[in-house]
């Protein structure tokens, strides 16, 4: 049902071969950021973390935690499945505490990570111009509910929209994805 296989390594490291990597060499390091919509339990955004966390500690050598949410901030991933974004949070906070050399979880900073659960094709509105993130499907348009607040169409309940809005009417340099690996 969900499509719980990961993505083979060789596939991740192609596809940000093809799309990272050129956008490093194009962009200054802090127009590059990469959404993956479809992140699933996070490997390519993992990935992504482990090219894009040793420029950053480059940049801020004195400050380890500064840096290392740096390259946080410009990773940004969607899935629909509650427990995958769990995972891929997890394996996030994993991989960011081993290039912190924090052995403990007391003893760690809070990060802050952009993976939020959400339909990357049904929302993308900005709450406040309501600007499409992606083309319009016409299935959660904002309505007016009777207060006058805009209220939308279909949401699950694991969704908290704002935070999947606010990722997804953002701009990105970079947007990968991969198909699952599922047999028919």
């Amino acid at each position: 049902r969900y499509a719980l296989l990961q993505t083979p390594e060789f596939v991740g490291s192609l596809i940000l071969d093809r799309t990272l990597t050129p956008a490093l060499d194009s962009y200054a390091l802090d127009d590059v950021d990469v959404i993956d919509p479809t992140c699933g339990s996070g490997h390519l955004l993992l990935s992504a973390f482990e090219r894009l966390a040793p420029l950053w500690l480059e940049r801020h050598p004195d400050n380890t935690n500064l840096a290392l949410q740096a390259a946080l901030d410009r990773i940004a991933g969607i899935d629909i499945n509650p427990f995958a974004v769990a995972i891929a949070r997890f394996r996030l906070l994993v991989a960011t505490l081993k290039r912190a050399e924090i052995r403990k979880l007391r003893l760690a900073p809070t990060f802050h990570f952009h993976i939020e659960i959400g339909d990357s094709l049904l929302h993308g509105y900005d709450q406040q111009d309501y600007l499409r993130g992606q083309s319009t499907l016409d299935l959660d348009t904002p309505q007016e509910n009777l207060e006058g607040d805009h209220v939308y169409g279909h949401a699950y309940a694991t969704e908290n929209l704002e935070a999947v809005n606010a990722i997804l009417v953002r701009k990105y340099t970079v947007v990968v994805g991969n198909p699952p690996y599922i047999t028919v």
